[in-house]
């Protein structure tokens, strides 16, 4: 249960956020990762098979990433790589999630639709089915800059 105080700070923020998010994309991407990231769910999930593809995405992640849904789903994950992104760190947890394990977290350099670059921990989580196979992962960002 939220406190008086917690609520009205949540409705500040809101309405912040509102002005920020016309005023600027940068400031309000700032004020979603740092400043409230209890009210943020930046995630996507995909395919446990082979390309991976995305079957969903939080409309935090896709406004953070300047995508519409119908820009991701289908896709990979190749879509926010860019010159900066640390291909060794993928290689790592891509071998994790071939091998049905899931990977440590890492810091990623990614890029939204503009290529403007973020800075992000990435976690990764397995969704599964009733038997237990694994069916999709959930990939979560967060400490996002």
């Amino acid at each position: 249960m939220q406190t008086a105080a917690q609520m009205k700070r949540f409705s500040a923020i809101a309405i912040v956020r509102e002005g920020l998010r016309e005023a600027s994309p940068w400031m309000w991407r700032s004020l979603r990762a740092s400043e409230a990231p209890e009210l943020a769910d930046f995630s996507v999930v995909c395919s446990a098979k082979p390309p991976y593809a995305v079957t969903s995405a939080s409309a935090d992640w896709l406004q953070l990433c300047g995508f519409a849904e119908h820009e991701v789903v289908g896709k990979t994950l190749v879509l926010i790589q860019g010159p900066a992104t640390k291909h060794d760190e993928l290689r790592t947890m891509m071998a994790s999630i071939r091998a049905g394990e899931v990977p440590e977290p890492a810091t990623l350099i990614n890029y939204d639709k503009q290529n403007q670059p973020f800075v992000h921990t990435v976690t990764i989580s397995a969704l599964m089915d009733v038997s237990g196979a694994i069916t999709h992962f959930h990939a979560r960002s967060s400490d996002i800059a």
